[in-house]
């Protein structure tokens, strides 16, 4: 009975022994099965990262080839329509050198400005007026560039591209009017047409710098002063003339 006992014990702890070898196994399997796994993603996330980066790099690189051909077509183009508007300008001005009524007022403004810097520089002798001379040149081109400053930040902020093809088809259309047209305008109204011409470029960059503002608020406010202050000068010119009149009236009277 008792060999018997003991031999039980011993087939019970040898099963013990063959399921205990068994767990470790299957543990080790499992354990090495989870390394296979996580080498595997490893292995495919190196591999979606290189796949990446080799899409990336090439997509930029076409990117790139695209926006200099794009670059190197939008400058050929731009480089032809100016030459082609140059060439225009200077075939009006051949064909309108008949009528020199606008040259002959460019010529006079020129002349006047000329005349004036001359005479301004010319009016001091003393180390004094020297001096106040080249201050009064400092501060005006001081004022010049810091206006020009001044507009380029509001034309960059507000992303606006005054200098396109637009301004070329105006300036183009304003100078070609007054080329041919400024005899007829001069005779009766005795204005300066390169003043006249002046005005219509200059109005032209204050209207499209307010209406192509990005500040719908800031826009109606500018509108609203520009108009107040107009209005404020055409009432004072009234007034003014008004009172001429009255004290010539009453002069006569």
């Amino acid at each position: 009975m008792k060999e018997a006992t003991e031999e039980a014990e011993r087939k019970v702890q040898a099963f013990k022994d063959r399921y205990k070898r068994a767990i470790n196994d299957v543990e080790i399997r499992e354990n090495e099965a989870e390394e296979k796994i996580h080498n595997y993603n490893s292995l495919i996330k190196n591999e979606q990262s290189v796949i990446n980066k080799t899409a990336d790099k090439k997509i930029k690189v076409k990117i790139e080839t695209l926006e200099k051909e794009y670059r190197t077509a939008q400058r050929s183009q731009d480089a032809f329509c100016g030459l082609l508007f140059c060439f225009c300008i200077f075939l009006e001005c051949l064909i309108g050198a008949n009528d020199k009524v606008f040259f002959r007022d460019l010529w006079k403004v020129l002349k006047k400005v000329f005349f004036a810097i001359t005479d301004f520089i010319n009016s001091g002798n003393g180390i004094g007026d020297i001096v106040f001379q080249i201050g009064v040149i400092l501060l005006v081109y001081v004022t010049i560039y810091a206006l020009i400053c001044e507009y380029k930040k509001y034309l960059e902020k507000n992303d606006i591209n005054i200098f396109d093809r637009l301004t070329e088809v105006y300036s183009f259309i304003v100078f070609s009017f007054f080329l041919f047209v400024g005899g007829r305008i001069k005779a009766p109204l005795k204005v300066n047409l390169f003043i006249i011409y002046l005005v219509f470029m200059i109005g032209y960059f204050i209207i499209r710098s307010i209406i192509q503002m990005k500040d719908t608020d800031i826009r109606r406010e500018v509108v609203i002063n520009i108009i107040t202050v107009i209005a404020m000068i055409a009432i004072i010119i009234f007034c003014f003339t008004s009172c001429v009149s009255s004290l010539k009236n009453i002069t006569n009277n």
